[in-house]
């Protein structure tokens, strides 16, 4: 897999909040102590407060890197994945999952 595609499924997890904050920083510090050559990108995300924040650190690096429109199927495709992943775990009811990719799904057409 593309590094660029997995900084976009980053991105979309944790946007739909199937990754929370303490899960994608304790990954960022992990990295960081794992590795040598750190990117910029990594190190903000270490201390990054809110997933907000998060998405926009990914944001700003994916659209640095890629030239292409941020939304297409794919993504719209992998939002609705987070979600329906995001109720499997329980971590949200079907209602919610309803509205919440209803909600998504207007906004992408």
């Amino acid at each position: 897999m593309e590094y660029r595609k997995v900084k976009k499924i980053l991105c979309i997890m944790i946007e739909s909040n199937l990754l929370l904050n303490d899960e994608y920083v304790n990954w960022a510090d992990e990295y960081i102590l794992c590795h040598d050559r750190i990117e910029q990108w990594i190190l903000e995300l270490a201390f990054t407060k809110s997933n907000d924040c998060a998405s926009k650190v990914l944001h700003q690096e994916y659209l640095s890197t890629n030239l292409e429109p941020e939304i297409d199927n794919i993504h719209a495709d992998l939002y609705i994945a987070s979600l329906l992943l995001r109720h499997i775990l329980g971590h949200m009811n079907w209602q919610t999952f309803l509205l919440e990719a209803g909600y998504f799904f207007r906004w992408f057409m």
